[in-house]
């Protein structure tokens, strides 16, 4: 019985990815602290940080200042993200987490770089791509980081990935300055369209 509860709950975990990739939302814009989103996300995963001794920094420079986002999108998003950190560090290390304003203190910035096994340079140009993953087989869809790269496209933004100079891995999500909810759905909806 225990078996089967287990290999339902893994199903159910790569149905939902597959479903949240065909069907991107239309971003629900309203005022959001960011800082406080990746806090929530953080929290949630507290108890495997804890199990793999994993330190976590935090270095916010938003200093609450609200952007307009989807807080539900985005905080599925830095899940996505922070669970593949988490996943590169299975013996332990760290991960910092960082904000900044944008260009000319415009929209924001976020940065997640952890110390772990590191992407490959070749492998960079691919990391965010549907259906790539260096998990082994049956271990990944490859959806995670292509799920947080059209988020951050239906906001208007990007998403990065880079080697970081701890040796480990470097992922960046920029996200422009939105008008307000009334006026905001006729600049993002495009995004959604490529996807």
């Amino acid at each position: 019985a225990q078996i089967i509860v287990e290999e339902s709950n893994r199903l159910n975990e790569k149905v939902t990815e597959f479903l949240d990739f065909a069907r991107p939302r239309v971003p629900n814009l309203r005022p959001c602290d960011l800082e406080a989103t990746l806090n929530r996300s953080l929290e949630l995963l507290q108890p495997e940080i804890d199990r793999l001794g994993i330190q976590v920094s935090r270095e916010y420079q938003l200093n609450g200042r609200p952007l307009v986002v989807d807080q539900d999108l985005l905080h599925q998003a830095f899940l996505n993200i922070f669970l593949n950190a988490i996943q590169a560090m299975p013996k332990g290390g760290h991960l910092t987490v960082s904000t900044l304003p944008g260009p000319n203190g415009q929209g924001g910035e976020i940065r997640f770089q952890d110390d772990g096994e590191g992407i490959e340079p070749e492998m960079l140009k691919k990391i965010l791509n549907p259906f790539f993953t260096t998990k082994e087989l049956g271990k990944g869809t490859g959806l995670g980081l292509a799920i947080v790269r059209a988020v951050a496209e239906s906001h208007g933004g990007t998403a990065e990935a880079a080697a970081s100079e701890s040796g480990g891995a470097l992922l960046r999500v920029r996200l422009p300055l939105l008008p307000g909810p009334s006026d905001s759905k006729k600049r993002i909806t495009p995004a959604l369209d490529r996807l």
